[in-house]
């Protein structure tokens, strides 16, 4: 902005004298952003296991909390910046006794500002997470009793939801994998 300081007179009647400008001022109105996708480090997550999920922004950002992000089946906790808010990492942990194929993470962007106070606008869904902690269950148990030459043998068949054991044929097979 350029001032023309001959076009005013102080309350003497003496003219101003050549121009003032003022100093340069930038205007943010720029909403901040994902600069990419929300990454999650395990997406199929099992009976004991955490996954690091990563959410790195375009500039840095305030105010953003595990409770701007919504994550069926599982806890997000411990979100930290070490960056100056510009990446923030959690840890994902899987809700006991739940066996779900589909959970996305989502983000609300609503829930943070930038420097500027612009708030973020819509969400952001994360890509898709399986969670299995279900414990197999016992389905049944039988104990058979063979004769084999004079002596008899006696083994033991059981088998769970997603496990067998043959302790006859010293194995367990679990989901098309065998364990011996």
């Amino acid at each position: 902005l350029t001032l023309d300081n001959t076009g005013y007179t102080d309350i003497l009647g003496n003219p101003g004298v050549g121009t003032s400008n003022s100093r340069t001022n930038a205007i943010d109105t720029v909403r901040p952003t994902l600069a990419s996708a929300i990454t999650i480090s395990d997406t199929a997550l099992r009976i004991g296991d955490t996954a690091t999920v990563t959410f790195v922004f375009a500039e840095a950002v305030t105010g953003f909390t595990t409770a701007d992000v919504t994550a069926p089946n599982a806890v997000l906790s411990g979100l930290s910046s070490s960056d100056g808010g510009i990446t923030w990492t959690a840890t994902l942990t899987p809700t006991a006794s739940i066996t779900a194929s589909t959970n996305v993470l989502t983000l609300d962007n609503t829930g943070y500002t930038d420097a500027a106070g612009n708030a973020g606008t819509g969400t952001t869904d994360s890509p898709n997470y399986a969670i299995d902690t279900a414990a197999p269950a016992l389905a049944r148990a039988s104990a058979v009793l063979r004769r084999s030459g004079q002596a008899r043998e006696r083994s033991t068949v059981l088998a769970c939801d997603d496990l067998t054991l043959d302790d006859d044929a010293h194995q367990i097979t679990r989901a098309g994998a065998e364990i011996s």
